[in-house]
Parts: structure tokens; C-alpha cells; sequence
């Protein structure tokens, strides 16, 4: 009985722990301004998908591939 009390202390605290991070995101997203809150509720505002990692990666790769033919085109020249 005291395993099953303690798996589910166990679970309970994770899923806390995931609410807490949720909760943290969306307050970061609303004082960039790209989440307004309403009442209770959330909505995403226009360039909320420049916050994804991807987005963010996919811009970090279009700086590196630049500066390679950056580099590539003054070793030609």
C-alpha cells in the first residue's frame, strides 16, 4: 500500500511540475506580447510562430548557410 501512496505523490508532483513550466511559458509568451490574456484565457497573437524552436533554428541555419557563401564567394574571387 505505502508503493502505491508513493507512485502516486510521485505522479502527482510531475504533473505539478508540468504545470508550473506551461504556466511559466505562457507568462514569458505574454510579456514578449505574443500571447494577450483575456479574463482567464490566452490567445495567440500574430507572430507567435517566430517563438518556436524551429522557426528559431531554421534562422540560425539561414545565417550560417549565408556566411559559408559569403566565405565561399570571396575564396572564388
Amino acid at each position: 500500500m505505502f508503493e502505491a501512496l508513493k507512485l502516486k505523490n510521485a505522479v502527482s508532483g510531475g504533473e505539478e511540475m508540468l504545470r508550473l513550466r506551461s504556466y511559466e511559458k505562457i507568462i514569458k509568451l505574454t510579456s514578449c506580447g505574443l500571447v494577450e490574456k483575456i479574463g482567464k484565457t490566452y490567445r495567440a497573437l500574430e507572430g507567435i510562430e517566430t517563438a518556436s524552436s524551429a522557426h528559431r533554428l531554421a534562422r540560425l541555419d539561414a545565417v550560417v548557410l549565408a556566411a559559408q557563401n559569403k566565405t565561399a564567394c570571396a575564396v572564388v574571387s
